[in-house]
């Protein structure tokens, strides 16, 4: 008994940690995509923009405040389809005109795939992950008197993102918050970006396989003590 524990430690410690059978760029079906915006900021890296306020004319400040967005899933086979919330943006000021008003922002965005379509529709758990990360770029525009807009699109290996429509937004004078409101396209196919793999490491499964053998000769000695 003790022989088969130790020999199972050292099967444990010594089998490599199953991988995945896409290669890295491999095109596959995704079942779903999980998406993780990070708070937009302007060019500066800063969630603030104050326009004309430097010029000493408080009468015609624009403040532009940036906000962030929750996770969110986006459907892929069948459908490869979603809308989402990417954050919001806050206007505030007094200013009676935008007009020349062009600023650029961004976003961080992170997509996770756990799971492949298999041509059978079988549904397939992927031991890494994959994971892309990629910029969406945007901007906003003044019009004519009060009016802006808001522009921005991106793609991230395969996942695309764009306005769902023209956000052309009309500010009160006590202001507005307004949502990056976002359509989600998913490619039929996307390219595999291995993740980090959540897998045991070799010295847990050591320690594993010793604590397999431990026992394996604690149940041996007892029961040569109750044969005694």
């Amino acid at each position: 008994m003790r022989r088969i524990m130790l020999l199972l430690a050292l099967m444990l410690a010594s089998t490599p940690a199953q991988g995945s059978t896409l290669l890295p760029g491999e095109l596959f079906t995704p079942d779903s995509v999980f998406v993780v915006i990070t708070a937009p900021v302007f060019a500066d890296g800063t969630n603030r923009f104050c326009w004309q306020c430097d010029d000493g004319i408080p009468s015609n400040d624009l403040q532009l405040i940036l906000g962030g967005g929750s996770a969110f899933g986006v459907a892929g086979y069948p459908n490869f389809f979603g809308v989402a919330s990417l954050g919001e943006i806050d206007v505030s000021g007094p200013a009676a005109s935008f007009a020349g008003l062009n600023v650029s922002f961004s976003f961080h965005v992170t997509t996770t795939v756990t799971t492949k379509v298999n041509p059978d529709h079988s549904l397939e758990p992927l031991p890494q992950p994959s994971v892309a990360e990629g910029v969406l770029s945007g901007a906003v525009v003044g019009g004519r008197g009060r009016e802006l807009f808001l522009h921005y699109s991106g793609r991230v290996d395969g996942v695309n993102f764009m306005e769902s429509s023209i956000n052309e937004i009309t500010v009160p004078p006590e202001g507005m918050t307004k949502l990056f409101t976002s359509e989600v396209h998913v490619d039929e196919e996307i390219p595999y970006a291995p993740g980090a793999a959540v897998v045991p490491e070799p010295t847990s499964l050591l320690l594993l396989g010793s604590a397999l053998a431990a026992a394996g000769l604690r149940a041996r000695r007892a029961a040569r003590s109750r044969r005694c």
